[in-house]
């Protein structure tokens, strides 16, 4: 399959030539269909659609590589949101103290952004664009922060 590809991705005539036999083929199951052979039309269905694919294959993986997230950017931010989840449920837990839901949070949120700075600078981490770190992180909590600090403290 992937020697298919790059043999296609390299030779535009034969990319040409296999769009036009899926359309031909495309053609010959509706025609099939219409007749009322369905044991042949969907066969020829299928090919029509792996050959359109396969012609296709160089401009949807250029695509797909750049739509995708990264394996470490899932991980961070499944990280993120397992994080936010422990500072709510911790800052739940705090309403019927004194200082109340508000400041917990938003003093939770400003040492977890805290945390993640320290965390980054202990991973020698660097500011990158496509790939989700801990600076993201402690940039996410210090927006989540400031804006708990205008909610629940103004």
């Amino acid at each position: 399959m992937v020697l298919v590809e790059r043999i296609v991705a390299r030779s535009p005539r034969l990319r040409r030539s296999l769009y036009s036999l899926s359309l031909t083929l495309l053609k010959a199951a509706f025609r099939l269909r219409r007749i009322g052979l369905d044991a042949f039309a969907r066969p020829t269905l299928r090919l029509s659609q792996y050959l359109f694919r396969t012609a296709s294959s160089r401009t949807r993986s250029r695509y797909a590589a750049e739509s995708r997230m990264a394996s470490g950017s899932l991980y961070v931010a499944r990280r993120l949101s397992l994080k936010l989840w422990i500072t709510l449920i911790f800052a739940t837990a705090q309403s019927p103290l004194p200082w109340g839901f508000g400041k917990a949070l938003t003093m939770m949120l400003f040492v977890s952004a805290a945390i993640s700075c320290v965390l980054a600078l202990v991973n020698h981490e660097r500011f990158r664009l496509g790939v989700l770190s801990y600076w993201d992180e402690a940039l996410a909590f210090v927006l989540l922060g400031q804006t708990a600090r205008m909610v629940f403290l103004r």
